[in-house]
């Protein structure tokens, strides 16, 4: 038997990666230990969240991420109030070098050093299944 996939509707499974992100408290680890630009409308959590998203999307990753901003819903995936031109190439990679300068190795580290092994329960909003046990539990 053949079986072909047309297409695959992104919207749900990049809304569960950007809930574990924010349940996790990425965002605001990541703004602690990279220090924000004044003069910049973005954080690099926003910037960090976009790429994981694009290139968890399938597309051609890092190109014309502004664009893609554009068709997806940046309040609801990233954070509200942000603009999709905020994301041009200058200004991802103006947090990209303060990332650099953060010293990424040791962000990558706090990142997957943070309480994620500590988590007793899985982030919220996702879908639950029952066990077999008389439990439900995530997914």
């Amino acid at each position: 038997m053949d079986v072909r996939i047309r297409a695959i509707d992104e919207s749900s499974y990049l809304n569960i990666i950007s809930t574990i992100f924010k349940d996790l408290d990425l965002p605001q680890l990541m703004d602690r230990l990279v220090p924000m630009d004044p003069q910049c409308q973005t954080r690099t959590s926003d910037v960090v969240k976009l790429i994981i998203l694009d290139i968890l999307s399938g597309r051609q990753a890092l190109v014309h991420l502004e664009r893609w901003a554009h068709e997806i819903d940046l309040p609801k995936r990233i954070r509200p109030g942000l603009q999709p031109s905020w994301f041009n190439d200058d200004a991802i990679g103006r947090h990209l070098d303060r990332l650099y300068d953060a010293n990424i190795h040791a962000v990558l580290s706090a990142l997957s050093g943070s309480d994620l092994s500590e988590r007793r329960h899985p982030p919220s909003g996702l879908p639950r299944r029952y066990d077999g046990q008389d439990r439900l539990r995530r997914l």
